[in-house]
């Protein structure tokens, strides 16, 4: 990795140790848009869950925004969106997404989404639903997560039981390899205003993308893609480790986690 970029990452790295005020430049980032859009990683990693809707948090209550839209299917979100509002007869969070029982289910029915959902409930005049990606140039905001390594709740095939897999270093000529190399090992970087850090991350780098299914052996071929990452995100939020989040519905799969590598010697 070279090292004047390293350098540079570094320089321009906001470190996120925790605070009440980790994600600041965030929303002054965001400042008036009107559409913020939270991408993730994967689908089945914690601290993206938590984070995004920490973040959603300031946004509904600090900086007036009234929906959030989310990529799911229409009557399970429905159901959520009404009981969001006070207008169904769901007793709970656990049960308005009692809804989402067909494959991926750990995606909505995780710890993670659950207390997001409760934390909506309580605000009482929110809409939640689906909405059609569409250009609005800056008056939308995008927020891109990258990790290092850890583990992921993904399945081995489609239908397949929920797993805790572990995540593999990420690939020596990837984005977050080289954000791996950064001495701060949870950190914030605005690409949107800052034409030296954009200029530096410009040139094509490989960044990896977890899905419902995540095949570790097969890796460089069916989860990386070519990027630049100034011209997907506006901002990139980095966990260097992550953990996986833990579904409402543990499977045995899941509860056993994959065989360490050293197995059976455990040297």
């Amino acid at each position: 990795m070279p090292n004047s970029l390293v350098d540079v990452v570094s320089e321009k790295a906001e470190a996120l140790v925790g605070a009440p005020d980790d994600f600041n430049s965030v929303i002054d980032l965001i400042g008036d848009a009107r559409f913020v859009l939270i991408g993730e990683a994967s689908h089945g990693t914690h601290e993206f869950y938590r984070i995004r809707a920490q973040i959603s948090k300031t946004l509904i209550a600090q900086r007036g925004f009234s929906a959030v839209a989310v990529e799911a299917d229409w009557p399970d979100a429905y159901r959520v969106n009404r009981f969001v509002r006070s207008a169904s007869k769901d007793n709970d969070s656990v049960e308005a997404l009692s809804g989402f029982q067909r494959f991926p289910q750990w995606m909505w029915r995780n710890a993670d989404v659950l207390d997001f959902v409760g934390w909506l409930r309580e605000r009482g005049e929110l809409n939640l639903g689906q909405i059609v990606r569409e250009h609005f140039g800056k008056e939308a905001v995008s927020i891109g997560f990258t990790t290092y390594d850890g583990t992921v709740t993904a399945a081995s095939d489609w239908d397949g039981p929920a797993e805790r897999k572990k995540v593999r270093p990420a690939h020596r000529e990837s984005y977050e390899a080289l954000f791996h190399e950064v001495d701060v090992p949870n950190f914030f970087l605005g690409l949107r205003d800052d034409a030296d850090l954009a200029t530096a991350l410009r040139n094509e780098r490989l960044e990896r993308a977890i899905g419902v299914i995540y095949r570790p052996e097969t890796e460089l071929m069916s989860h990386y893609f070519h990027a630049r990452l100034p011209d997907q995100f506006d901002a990139i939020l980095h966990y260097d480790h992550t953990r996986s989040v833990e579904p409402l519905e543990r499977t045995a799969e899941w509860e056993m986690g994959e065989v360490e590598e050293t197995f059976p010697s455990g040297l």
